[in-house]
């Protein structure tokens, strides 16, 4: 026992004295999947790669070997192809390192690239560029690398439009759109051929974006996620002549109703002025996920057209401020009526009901 740590001793004094060597010729790292050039979908839980990972010489001591395995390799992920003093990718935007061969014990590795926090390039489609590399303490530049290879993630999205029934010219409407895939708080545009009409944000898997034609026409929407641009099959929407209304001089006057709401109808019931409605809104606490506080607004149209059928949209902004108010009038009342209020962060929706003279 005693000779034995005598000789552990004595190789460890060895070990720390002599210089590193030059290694031998090992295989370089070597990427196995996706193939250089794929397009995959993004992930994200990651996309998963594979890669050679077999036991190497990490450095050499005297007359002794060092070997390394598959917790010595990693992988880089990076929006450039260029490459640092060191052999490997620059300013990666994912890198992993130390992990195990799959089965334990084989020369092949599966891992996955990706990256947490609000960067989380797995679930943005562009083309990214991944190399293989593994430590190498008897190297100069202290790695071993493989071969960069491109990669282009690809967005699983799917938009879908279903405008209203009935669409008059020169009035706005409110187009449904079905944002499958989509990540939330994304920009959606909608065209008409090239011309924009209308534009939205995403929200849980749809839009509701307010569009505006001057006569009928094919509508498409459109968004982009990182450098992919996603666009729906083309609907035709007809947009019909304003004629025979059905609100009438009968319906002219002052509005009151649920919500602290307040209106003038003029124009024979073809116009609505100065409509306001109390909305209550959710504001997120700064710093505090899922946490919220509650602030009331009121959300003002100065004016809004009233459309054959009764029905009427009132938009308005200013500076970090976006109000909608919807609803139907006919018969002296207003129903239907739903106010969106949206200020810096904070944002509501509220229903509600007037009557003349109410």
């Amino acid at each position: 026992m005693l000779r034995w740590g005598l000789l552990t001793i004595l190789l460890t004094t060895i070990a720390r004295a002599a210089p590193a060597q030059a290694l031998p010729p090992d295989p370089p790292p070597a990427p196995l999947t996706p193939a250089d050039g794929a397009s995959v979908p993004v992930d994200p839980n990651g996309i998963p790669v594979t890669f050679g990972c077999p036991v190497y010489t990490k450095f050499v001591s005297g007359d002794f070997p060092f070997p390394g395995g598959p917790n010595d390799y990693g992988l880089s992920m990076s929006t450039s192809p260029a490459l640092g003093a060191d052999g490997r990718l620059t300013n990666p935007v994912a890198l992993v390192s130390g992990g195990s061969a799959t089965p334990p014990g084989g020369d092949q590795c599966n891992w996955v690239l990706a990256a947490g926090g609000g960067q989380r390039p797995q679930e943005t489609p562009r083309t990214y560029y991944w190399q293989v590399w593994r430590f190498c303490t008897g190297c100069e530049s202290g790695y071993e690398v493989g071969p960069v290879r491109t990669l282009t993630l690809l967005a699983n999205a799917k938009l879908e439009l279903k405008p209203p029934r009935k669409v008059y010219a020169g009035y706005p409407f409110i187009l449904d759109v079905t944002t499958t895939g989509v990540p939330n708080f994304t920009a959606l545009s909608v065209l008409a051929g090239s011309a924009k009409v209308g534009a939205g944000t995403v929200t849980s898997d749809s839009a509701a974006p307010t569009v505006t034609l001057s006569r009928t026409a094919k509508l498409h929407a459109m968004v982009t996620i990182g450098s992919q641009t996603i666009t729906s099959p083309e609907v035709s929407v007809t947009a019909a002549k304003a004629r025979t209304w059905k609100t009438k001089a009968s319906d002219d006057g002052s509005y009151k109703g649920t919500r602290s709401s307040k209106l003038k109808v003029a124009k024979k019931g073809k116009e609505i002025r100065s409509l306001s409605v109390s909305v209550a809104m959710l504001c997120p606490t700064p710093g505090m996920i899922g946490q919220f506080t509650t602030q009331i607004g009121t959300a003002v149209v100065n004016k809004a057209k009233v459309a054959p059928d009764g029905a009427f949209l009132g938009v308005a902004t200013a500076k970090d401020t976006s109000i909608r108010i919807r609803g139907k009038l006919g018969k002296r009342k207003l129903s239907g009526g739903v106010a969106e209020l949206s200020v810096g962060t904070c944002s509501g929706t509220a229903k509600f009901t007037a009557r003349r003279g109410y």
